[in-house]
């Protein structure tokens, strides 16, 4: 089972909680562990952001080889009856 941070739900969420902390993070927390939690949420931003662009290569990959096994090419033309 996937964890939050890793599914591809994230796409919104983390930017979201970055921006936010960067903005408000300091009013809730002092400065070194302001700064600390800012630092981790960009590292698992651009975590996610390598995972899922890797998820979509490989994708992208296998599917272009095996969408071309039993292709036939087939020539169409018009018959006038």
């Amino acid at each position: 089972m996937k964890t939050l941070m890793f599914s591809s739900r994230t796409g919104c969420l983390l930017p979201l909680l970055v921006f936010f902390n960067l903005f408000f993070g300091w009013i809730f927390f002092p400065t070194r562990l302001w700064l600390a939690i800012e630092g981790i949420l960009i590292l698992l931003f651009f975590l996610n952001s390598y995972i899922l662009l890797r998820h979509l290569s490989n994708k992208a990959a296998h599917t272009g080889r095996r969408g071309r096994k039993g292709v036939i090419d087939v020539e169409g033309k018009v018959i006038k009856d």
